[in-house]
């Protein structure tokens, strides 16, 4: 193994624009063979210094990429616009086998959301078998084609097409341009009928479902229960999970990325059992909070609001967010963890209400798990959640900036979460009168 490693000495404020254009270079080089892995990193006390680690398993195959595809990918990241100069040094690797660390996800990823990328790696699979199922890449292999193009071809509907097309950008096996999409040199290489190192049988051998029933199979074996969800216990296990991602530091990151100084009233639209409330709270004492949730949620959060501390300054009330209007007037509605999962209509519902419930110059904090727009990687999290609720919006920043404009709102701030469990930006914009 080799490792290439560049200290990129940055101009001046462009660090934010550097890391983008990395990310550009990280999905274009990740097909290439050999390739292993990148680490970013940085020093805290030199912001315009960057430290890149690129693993490959061979000076051949780092050689090879140099002169093949270095030059392409350089000019479409386009780096060499945010930098002074770059040292650049190439390491042997010592120990037979070492490569990159294991499970490392992107800057500022808790260790909790490390586990719940594990727990969602069968949708990838799944999004595999789909892909080959569909002839997907013999289909895009010969060039750019649309979303709209592909869905005519294939019988299907463009919306969930496009949660799939941005799964396999994701998985690194499809490049998205303006254009389009088409494979990666990956794809070409193993995913296209008649390629030398053709997989496509393998992976539908692999994902059978009755090799997924096989595994599961397992617990019986070792005395478990039959493994059968509970109708009356989903719910409450819901709010226990997205209690879970509060808790390992999402609620934190939240209350450092938001100035409510001066706001006296919030709406916590689907808030759960109340974790945001209570750290927002905790955070400004003049604050108080009404949770909007499922009627059955009322009785699992009442004891735990009673318990918190701050409890006087948060209630619950059953409420259906989906087409009830919103109490009000209120200084700031919160919106965290509910659009992405929501349909194109009734993101843009959600958002008129918003409106209309708040005082006037009003904001809305809109906090969610963002797929990158392009050119960037959209981020395999963000994009295998596309898979889960295939009818949803699951925008990017961008996209979700111009449809909370449309519903009457100023955006007066776009911000990547410094960490993240399971939500990653947060749109700040205010209601316009």
């Amino acid at each position: 193994m080799v490792i290439k490693l560049i200290g990129v000495f940055l101009k001046p404020g462009h660090r934010d624009e550097f890391l983008a254009a990395q990310r550009v270079w990280n999905r274009e080089t990740r097909a290439a063979p050999g390739y292993l892995g990148c680490l970013c990193s940085q020093e805290p006390n030199k912001p315009d210094v960057i430290y890149l680690q690129l693993f490959w398993r061979s000076r051949a195959d780092l050689d090879d990429w140099m002169a093949t595809d270095h030059d392409r990918i350089a000019a479409l990241a386009g780096p060499d616009q945010h930098y002074d100069r770059l040292d650049v040094r190439i390491l042997e690797g010592l120990l037979p086998g070492a490569g990159p660390p294991c499970g490392v996800l992107p800057e500022g990823t808790l260790e909790a959301a490390v586990i719940q990328t594990w727990s969602e790696f069968y949708r990838a699979s799944a999004a595999l078998r789909i892909a080959v199922r569909l002839a997907l890449f013999d289909r895009l292999s010969g060039g750019y084609r649309t979303t709209d193009d592909l869905a005519r071809e294939i019988g299907g509907a463009p919306g969930p097409l496009q949660h799939l097309l941005l799964a396999l950008c994701a998985m690194g096996l499809l490049s998205r341009e303006p254009g389009g999409w088409r494979t990666t040199s990956l794809a070409d290489r193993t995913l296209v009928p008649g390629a030398p190192a053709y997989q496509g049988d393998m992976v539908l051998h692999n994902t059978q479902p009755e090799y997924l029933e096989r595994v599961f199979s397992l617990g019986d074996r070792l005395g478990l229960p039959p493994d059968r969800a509970d109708p009356g216990g989903f719910h409450a296990g819901f709010l226990r999970a997205m209690s879970n991602s509060a808790a390992a530091g999402q609620a934190d990151a939240l209350v450092a990325s938001v100035d409510l100084t001066g706001c006296t009233t919030l709406l916590d639209v689907g808030g759960a059992t109340g974790p945001y409330a209570i750290a927002l709270c905790r955070a400004y004492p003049d604050l108080r909070v009404v949770i909007l949730d499922r009627p059955e949620t009322v009785p699992i959060a009442a004891p735990i609001l009673a318990s918190s501390g701050v409890g006087d300054r948060i209630t619950i009330e059953a409420h259906d967010y989906r087409v009830s209007p919103f109490p009000g007037p209120v200084d700031v509605v919160l919106i965290s963890n509910v659009l992405r999962g929501e349909t194109p209509s009734a993101t843009d519902d959600i958002l008129r209400r918003a409106h209309a419930a708040l005082t006037s110059g009003g904001r809305v904090l809109i906090v969610d798990l963002f797929p990158e727009g392009p050119p960037a990687d959209p981020g395999l999290r963000a994009a295998l959640f596309g898979l889960h609720v295939p009818d949803a919006a699951n925008y990017s920043t961008s996209i979700m900036a111009q449809t909370v404009e449309r519903a009457g709102f100023r955006i007066d701030r776009i911000e990547r979460l410094r960490d993240t469990v399971v939500m990653n930006g947060l749109i700040d914009a205010r209601r316009l009168d």
